[in-house]
């Protein structure tokens, strides 16, 4: 998955789309097969590419009986949605960055729903606390003296302190951490000087920092609008200027420049009036 989102921001041109599809569906079948891998999800077993297939047996088995068809049925039609858009954008000839994008994003949503419950039957943790019903469930490690090296996981009860079952979830010998960090530790903080005006897109040119960005006293502007309409553009401008300079919110200066200005039917001076608190 990391990869289709690499491959998302380097797409330029239809073959990088298309390209952006292929890595999604890959994304996709890598997800059943590991899931294939961690348990024993049928007695018979579809092909081990069959994505939909996998999907129907995993769904169902992570999310049995009536109390969880809307459950069942959000993450079958998420992987669907998935699968269908990833497999069109490999073949389409009117892609365009953005279905590069959106199917990055689709893949994202399914893979993440699913992991979430996988990894929660795996490790056997139940959606309440069985012995006080409370949800407040949060994972404990710990390490057994008779297999060292390996870490262990069980869920266990914020409330009224029950434990589960402990699973290994990591071989210190061979395994990665948990959580891996990269840089430096460091207590500063960092604030970004290119402001965030607009979205980039691959090819687009890079947006220079501002420079000069201390503020400054505000100009004494006055707007002048016509006729009962109020002009919108120029109310907009003047209740902008006058709201800043005020420090009151935008909204209450534009109660300012409707009532002047319903009391005053056709009138050219309610912004002049209203502006000159600039």
């Amino acid at each position: 998955m990391e990869e289709s989102g690499t491959a998302v921001t380097q797409a330029h041109n239809l073959s990088d789309y298309q390209a952006v599809g292929v890595r999604c569906r890959e994304a996709l079948l890598e997800l059943i097969g590991v899931a294939q891998d961690a348990a024993m999800w049928t007695e018979t077993p579809p092909q081990r590419a069959n994505f939909r297939a996998w999907t129907e047996i995993i769904c169902n088995d992570l999310l049995p009986g009536n109390t969880n068809k809307e459950r069942r049925g959000a993450l079958k039609s998420a992987h669907e949605s998935a699968w269908t858009f990833s497999n069109w954008l490999t073949h389409a000839k009117p892609a365009t960055w953005i279905d590069a994008e959106m199917a990055h994003s689709l893949i994202q949503h399914a893979i993440g729903m699913a992991t979430s419950w996988i990894l929660r039957e795996l490790r056997g943790v139940p959606e309440a606390c069985p012995n006080c019903g409370s949800p407040h469930l949060q994972p404990e490690h710990g390490e057994n003296t008779d297999a060292p090296g390996i870490l262990w996981e069980r869920p266990r009860c914020a409330d009224c302190g029950w434990a589960g079952r402990p699973v290994p979830i990591l071989d210190f010998e061979d395994g990665q951490p948990i959580i891996t960090r990269e840089g430096e530790e460091t207590d500063e903080c960092s604030i970004m000087t290119v402001p965030l005006r607009t979205i980039l897109k691959p090819g687009n040119p890079t947006i220079e920092p501002l420079q000069n960005t201390e503020p400054g006293p505000l100009e004494h502007v006055v707007y002048f609008a016509y006729g009962s309409n109020m002009s919108t553009a120029g109310c907009a401008n003047a209740c902008r200027a006058a709201s800043h300079s005020a420090s009151l919110p935008c909204r209450v200066m534009c109660s300012v420049f409707i009532s002047v200005a319903w009391t005053n039917p056709g009138s050219a001076t309610h912004l002049p009036l209203a502006t000159r608190i600039v």
